[in-house]
């Protein structure tokens, strides 16, 4: 009698994980590495501000007793660049919405380019300010566009955390504006300034080419531009396989149309005449704002050459030593709450911070 063969069991195959969907829980959504890459792109642009903040922090003396310039005018050329940035950022709106993300990366790249050139060759105050005013647009122009496009190709769970390394690569730059008063010190005085200045144009032609041939245009506009099948695809290259970006699309178009409604019924009466919850977000915007600045962190800054004088460190190179540490430890900070963005909540980091300010007796 043979024996029969038992028969082999068939494996049972593996289910494969569901497609992650818009209801799951968005935590479980990585951050892709083209998500990354083009953050970083954006974020570049705003090194801009920051390696003039570090460029004119160092050579504010030396522009001074190159072009034999008051007090006032050195502080006027310094202190402009904030209100020239309102400007830029006013008409950062209309360049993103008629023309895109990427067209206003460029515009704000060609008239950074243009002011650094009036700044380096000036040998006159009214040139010098030429300069200042271009630089001043471009910068606010790009300030107003770098957290926009950032929001706009990250996840929503991850927004937080990214549009932060905006204000990463402001102090990146201040930073590398910090090194390269150490580094152009060898220089003669009047080369020296105008070197430094020049060297800022590197990052805008570095845009210019990142705008045009790596960053994917913005899928927000191109949906309101009902460029659909183009937004699709770039967001299939910006999340994970498998996502289903056609919901992405859908919250998209029905936001464009929820903000058109409102714009058509109620236009500019939502900020003239606010309801009680309108008139709370327009305070803690505003007032956000203006706690950031009335700190008087920005004038510290360009300062700090001076403060360091009077603090007695007279050397030139011993001076750059310590801006490098100061701008280091800021940039240090910046990465632990850019860290803590998305874990802690806003409001507790923004509370923390603000306590920093208070001055006891």
């Amino acid at each position: 009698m043979t024996d029969t063969p038992s028969p082999t069991p068939t494996p049972t195959p593996t289910p494969s994980p569901p497609p992650l969907t818009n209801t799951q829980d968005e935590l479980r959504v990585p951050i892709t590495s083209n998500v990354k890459k083009f953050a970083m792109c954006a974020a570049l642009n705003s090194c801009n501000l920051g390696f003039d903040i570090g460029v004119n922090t160092g050579t504010a003396d030396l522009i001074q007793d190159s072009l034999d310039l008051s007090d006032t005018q050195l502080e006027i050329f310094i202190g402009s660049i904030n209100i020239f940035g309102m400007v830029g950022a006013l008409g950062a709106s209309f360049v993103c919405d008629k023309y895109g993300r990427r067209s206003a990366f460029r515009f704000a790249a060609y008239l950074f380019i243009v002011g650094v050139f009036c700044t380096a060759v000036a040998n006159s105050y009214e040139v010098l300010m030429m300069g200042r005013v271009l630089v001043g647009i471009g910068v606010g122009s790009g300030l107003a566009i770098d957290p926009l496009y950032i929001a706009e190709i990250s996840p929503s769970a991850h927004r937080g955390n990214l549009v932060t390394w905006s204000e990463l690569a402001i102090n990146l730059g201040i930073v590398l504006g910090f090194i390269s008063l150490l580094a152009y010190s060898p220089i003669e005085d009047d080369a020296q300034w105008r070197l430094m200045v020049a060297t800022g144009n590197i990052l805008p032609f570095v845009m210019i080419y990142l705008s045009l041939y790596v960053m994917p245009e913005s899928p927000r506009w191109l949906v309101s531009q009902n460029k659909v099948e183009e937004a699709t695809q770039v967001l299939r290259d910006l999340y994970p396989a498998g996502y289903d970006v056609a919901s992405v699309v859908k919250e998209i178009q029905s936001s464009i149309e929820e903000e058109k409604l409102v714009e058509k019924n109620v236009g500019w009466d939502a900020i003239i005449w606010p309801t009680p919850a309108v008139r709370r977000m327009i305070v803690v915007g505003i007032g956000s704002a203006i706690a950031q600045q009335i700190c008087g962190i920005d004038a510290i800054q360009y300062y700090l050459v001076e403060i360091l004088e009077e603090s007695g460190v007279d050397d030139t190179n011993e001076r750059a030593l310590w801006l490098i540490l100061f701008s280091v430890l800021k940039f240090s900070f910046i990465l632990v709450a850019a860290h803590l963005f998305d874990k802690k909540g806003r409001r507790p980091l923004f509370i923390f911070s603000l306590s920093g300010e208070f001055k006891f007796p």
